[in-house]
């Protein structure tokens, strides 16, 4: 990392957000344009989550560096310390990654911590400023169990639903459906992990949805537990 004068930072760290607006440079790794692009400032751009190195939560590391970092790190306490930061919304993205590198566990335990973390019913619920409805948007969909990582991409991640069930109502204006319907069986506060799911009522296996699942109408039936099925949503 340099300065405008071309001077480099010598005390730079992946988390230095002194140059950053609204970010550190650790989380401007998973940047985001057209399909999901990730970025290893070790190796440059790739579309091949592995080809970047992006292993971030996943036992990997960095070329250089010690021990694994995550692309969701949180400090104890908050959600607003460590490299990720929901109070700002250029990490929203960066939990539903997993899906994309074949770890959905990660993207189902993430969102929920935070949905549990970020998310309160009083005074000053929100963290961070609404940003013209972005977090609580973002709250809505995570919660419900699906949310996407790219605008323009139709490609809708699947994750840990917060409610037991949640209908959407479709616009008979755009969707040829009229309710698409989310289930989430047995699940808790701890049960948080997908075993299986049904679409329609037959078996499913992928960790994502069309958008045009969606508006065709149906039923999303996920069977949760409290242990991470490693070989549902791989493929």
């Amino acid at each position: 990392m340099r300065y405008k004068s071309i001077a480099f930072i010598l005390a730079f760290t992946c988390c230095c957000a002194a140059t950053f607006a609204q970010r550190n440079s650790h989380a401007a790794n998973y940047k985001v344009s057209g399909p999901a692009t990730y970025v290893n400032p070790f190796i440059g751009a790739s579309t091949s989550a592995a080809d970047a190195g992006v292993y971030h939560g996943l036992g990997k590391t960095f070329p250089g560096a010690t021990t694994p970092y995550g692309m969701v790190q949180l400090s104890p306490n908050t959600i607003t310390g460590g490299d990720y930061n929901h109070a700002n919304e250029p990490v929203h993205h960066i939990p539903f990654l997993y899906n994309r590198l074949g770890a959905p566990w990660l993207t189902q335990k993430w969102s929920r911590e935070i949905c549990r973390r970020a998310y309160k019913n009083s005074v000053e619920g929100l963290v961070g400023n609404e940003d013209v409805g972005q977090m609580s948007a973002w709250y809505v969909l995570a919660a419900s169990g699906i949310h996407p990582v790219c605008p323009g991409d139709t490609r809708q991640e699947i994750t840990s639903p917060v409610f037991d069930k949640i209908t959407f109502r479709l616009d008979p204006k755009y969707d040829k459906g009229k309710t698409f319907t989310i289930i989430a069986k047995n699940n808790s506060a701890k049960n948080i992990y997908i075993q299986s799911a049904k679409l329609n009522g037959q078996p499913y296996s992928k960790c994502h949805l069309d958008y045009k699942n969606i508006a065709s109408g149906g039923v999303l039936e996920l069977t949760m537990g409290n242990e991470p099925n490693k070989s549902w949503g791989i493929n």
